[in-house]
């Protein structure tokens, strides 16, 4: 018997946007499932710019990452290797996020519904049905184009057509 996933949207890829993605998508209360997320090993502080920190406001991710940004001079910085350890943190407590890391989406196919996969780790599959497909490698990497660029997608997303 196949165990089938369904779920409004499916959010797959590294890196900070696939994550912030799903952060707040759940913030306007839509399930997400975010699979295959790998936190990228970059420590090194990256300054935000005031359309990151302005958006990471809006989404009320500025206060869960307030204790972790550093603020000396006139911009806020923080290590792209702990945004994401945060966020990551803060979604899987999230009751609107399932996170299944170890994982890759295979076989997908589109379909008027939305999309179709399957969810592996090599031993075991599940069928995932999802409205919403958000791929992490259509995204950018860089954390305050990540942040801006998920802010605008999850609006589109969110908006009626």
């Amino acid at each position: 018997m196949a165990v089938t996933i369904e779920v409004p949207v499916l959010v797959v890829g590294d890196g900070p946007a696939p994550l912030t993605v799903a952060k707040m998508l759940s913030g306007r209360g839509v399930p997400c499932l975010l699979a295959g997320h790998r936190v990228r090993p970059e420590t090194v502080p990256t300054a935000l710019g005031p359309a990151a920190v302005d958006v990471l406001k809006a989404y009320g991710l500025l206060d869960i990452l307030y204790p972790y940004l550093d603020r000396n001079g006139a911009s806020v910085t923080i290590s792209p290797e702990i945004y994401e350890n945060v966020v990551k943190h803060h979604c899987v407590a999230d009751v609107n996020v399932t996170v299944y890391d170890e994982v890759a989406i295979v076989d997908r196919l589109a379909r008027p519904s939305g999309v179709e996969a399957v969810m592996t780790h090599g031993r075991s599959r599940w069928e995932v049905h999802a409205s919403q497909l958000v791929d992490g490698s259509d995204l950018p990497a860089s954390l305050p184009e990540a942040i801006v660029t998920a802010a605008d997608l999850v609006n589109r997303l969110l908006s009626p057509d």
